[in-house]
């Protein structure tokens, strides 16, 4: 055995001293028994204390405690922090003692009724979760048969071993290096950790490390409690990666749909400048408009990573830009007053397509000797979006706001309202006045 920490080597069953390094042989025997075969209870200032830790070792194979109570070669009591193993699939019997450190005092002094509460907590702990116990430096020095079944390693190889074993090189250096600074200066750590068993399988844990702490306010020990994560873990792995690929098709969708537009944009002003009828030109402007409001809409979208909402002051800031200029050389004046909402994509199309019919019939019906201007206020209050459109033109004849007679746009306008569940009026103010009211649901 390769140490240089004192160890001795004994019999389970006799309980004979066989053998050991000079460090383990000169910190319990005394110089006339170093060529004998002592009982190592003698060892022991509690033979019970002895005798359950013999029955620990049959039964687990590797154990680790602390403050246990021993006699040195001087006769004098040492608090010994120890970890034990035994080859038991071997069955020779032969178990090998290993000390962690000595102390001349206890570290804690626990009575035994706490010691019977920790016993029970411990029995809980190693029924239903995932514990294992490291030196200050990380050298594992207990480990739970929870642990030893998901890592499928043995308790034999793991005690001694650093949880490096488990590393799965998932995640970054940065990633235990900060583990390791929160859990050296005192304090719990938890996060989620991505391991490889002894078959090269992958598992997740949930895991909480808390640093015991010596009389001095330093980690002496890391008591880790971990749960089997990988089931909830993968199911989450799994929705990330369809909600990626979910989003690189709308975004190709968006793009796609975007061109699409814009070719039939190009086709329809090719259209308009080779005609010479003024109605077909009024009736491709009006085209032109409504497919400009829904090409930015998708471009919009295209451009954002939330492709279910549209910011309405950003779109409609766009859509009078390009709506002068399908009317161009007509100068159109806009004043919007608004704020930033984010409203369904398919709603702001048809809040596009209204604005641009608005638009429309004006041009056609109420175009006078004044610079077309339109005010667009939005809102959103109680759940449903404001729209109020109010312009300088001639207003509505009489007999439209009587509903004596239709046209002008309105049945469109009122077709897609009605679409969208919402309420739609016009009256006249020094200009025709549209109020909608959309619910967003």
């Amino acid at each position: 055995m390769r140490t240089s920490k004192p160890y001795i080597v004994f019999n389970l069953i006799s309980g004979e001293f066989l053998n050991g390094n000079n460090a383990g042989i000169n910190l319990f025997l005394k110089e006339r028994d170093k060529h004998s075969n002592p009982k190592i209870d003698s060892f022991f200032k509690n033979k019970k204390q002895y005798q359950r830790l013999v029955t620990k070792i049959k039964k687990e194979c590797c154990i680790h405690e602390s403050n246990v109570s021993m006699i040195d070669a001087q006769g004098k009591e040492k608090y010994i922090s120890l970890s034990a193993k035994s080859k038991c699939a071997e069955q020779n019997n032969h178990a090998v003692i290993t000390i962690e450190s000595t102390s001349d005092s206890a570290s804690r002094k626990i009575s035994p009724q706490i010691l019977n509460e920790l016993e029970i907590l411990k029995y809980g702990l190693d029924k239903a979760a995932i514990v294992f116990i490291t030196n200050s430096n990380g050298i594992i020095e207990y480990v739970n048969d929870n642990f030893c079944n998901l890592s499928l390693y043995s308790k034999e190889e793991l005690i001694g071993n650093t949880p490096q074993i488990l590393n799965s090189g998932f995640h970054p250096k940065t990633f235990f290096e900060d583990l390791w600074n929160t859990i050296k200066k005192g304090e719990t750590w938890r996060g989620d950790i991505k391991n490889k068993n002894k078959n090269g399988g992958y598992y997740w844990v949930d895991t909480v490390i808390v640093p015991f702490l010596d009389n001095k306010g330093v980690p002496c020990q890391y008591f880790s409690i971990r749960y089997d994560i990988t089931s909830k873990k993968n199911e989450e792995l799994e929705k990330e990666k369809l909600l990626k690929e979910k989003e690189v098709l709308l975004s190709e969708v968006h793009h796609r749909v975007k061109n699409n537009l814009q070719i039939i944009c190009s086709l329809i002003n090719f259209k308009k400048y080779n005609t010479n009828s003024n109605s077909k030109i009024d009736d491709l402007t009006d085209i032109h408009g409504k497919v400009v409001s829904m090409s930015l809409v998708h471009d919009e979208a295209y451009k954002t990573s939330n492709y279910a909402k549209i910011d309405i002051l950003n779109y409609l800031t766009r859509l009078e830009y390009y709506i002068a200029n399908t009317f161009s050389p007509q100068e159109i004046k806009f004043k919007l007053d608004g704020e930033s909402i984010h409203i369904k994509l398919d709603t702001t199309i048809n809040i596009g397509i209204i604005l641009s019919e608005i638009i429309s019939n004006y041009m056609k019906h109420t175009l006078t000797d004044k610079t077309p201007t339109f005010i667009v206020s939005f809102s959103q209050k109680n759940g449903k979006i404001l729209i109020k459109v109010q312009d300088n033109g001639k207003g509505f004849p009489n007999s439209v706001l009587n509903k004596t007679q239709t046209g002008m746009g309105l049945e469109l306008i009122a077709g897609i309202v009605k679409q969208l569940n919402g309420k739609f009026n016009v009256y006249n103010n020094n200009g025709a006045v549209y109020e909608i009211a959309i619910n967003e649901v």
